[in-house]
């Protein structure tokens, strides 16, 4: 994964702005041009944002897992059109939904090892 700054995004020529938060997220405010991606929809942020504050990271991590996995394909597919450009993902706060959107192309090993040590009920094939 590679940090950018705004400058260095201006000086990009050719680009893609990827925002993987959820819908009322980027609603609320976003980076002009971006796209919106979710890796969550609202309610599924909801949902893991209550167990997490109830159960922990681990749990709060299966059900975002189990959660993503179901629109895996239609999210990816969403990616691979914008491929002609950089794509330039972000999120918020902690960077776990945009770590998780790199780790699909770059390094999905990581990517499933962790959803393994959550022990996510999702098809690890």
């Amino acid at each position: 994964m590679t940090i950018i700054t705004c400058s260095e995004l201006e000086k990009l020529p050719n680009y893609a702005l990827i925002d993987v938060r959820s819908e009322n997220e980027f609603a609320e405010s976003h980076i002009p041009g971006a796209v919106n991606c979710p890796i969550l929809n609202n309610l599924e942020r909801e949902t893991v944002g209550i167990l997490f504050k109830q159960q922990g990271r681990t749990a709060a991590l299966k059900k975002g897992f189990e959660l993503f996995m179901t629109r895996f394909d239609e999210f990816c597919n969403h990616l691979i059109q914008k491929k002609s450009s950089t794509l330039v993902i972000y999120c918020a706060r902690g960077g776990m939904r945009s770590q998780m959107t790199l780790d699909i192309f770059e390094n999905k090993e990581r990517l499933l090892q962790t959803a393994r040590e959550v022990q996510a009920d999702i098809d690890y094939s």
